[in-house]
């Protein structure tokens, strides 16, 4: 899947948290990532909400917020919230296609989420 160059994402960040909205063009909201950092540890980031409007499912939007997650806050862990299909979609996509680039794993901890993080810096 390539990168979506027909969107804009507006980053809001309050105390412990955030969320990235995708835009379109027009400003029209396409969808959503909502995240707190973790208190399971230092640099750890759960996912409370991700969301796409039905137009735009399975057009790369929920891959191109994660992104944006992921390169936003590099070596963080990032818990993917509930496992869920659009969860297990993205670890598909990221294990498959990002393999060299992001280290995607089930969390041992917990079998019900999938934890991504993008090593070093």
């Amino acid at each position: 899947m390539s990168e979506r160059t027909d969107l804009t994402i507006d980053h809001q960040t309050w105390n412990r948290g955030g969320r990235y909205v995708a835009l379109d063009l027009d400003g029209t909201e396409m969808g959503k990532l909502v995240y707190m950092e973790s208190l399971a540890g230092p640099q750890n980031i759960r996912i409370v909400l991700t969301e796409v409007a039905e137009p735009y499912r399975r057009t790369g939007i929920a891959v191109a917020l994660y992104r944006r997650l992921i390169t936003d806050f590099p070596g963080w862990l990032i818990d993917s919230g509930p496992r869920n299909e659009a969860a297990e979609a993205l670890y598909q996509f990221f294990k498959n296609e990002r393999a060299e680039e992001f280290a995607v794993h089930a969390n041992p901890d917990c079998a019900d989420s999938i934890d991504f993080y993008r090593p070093g810096a």
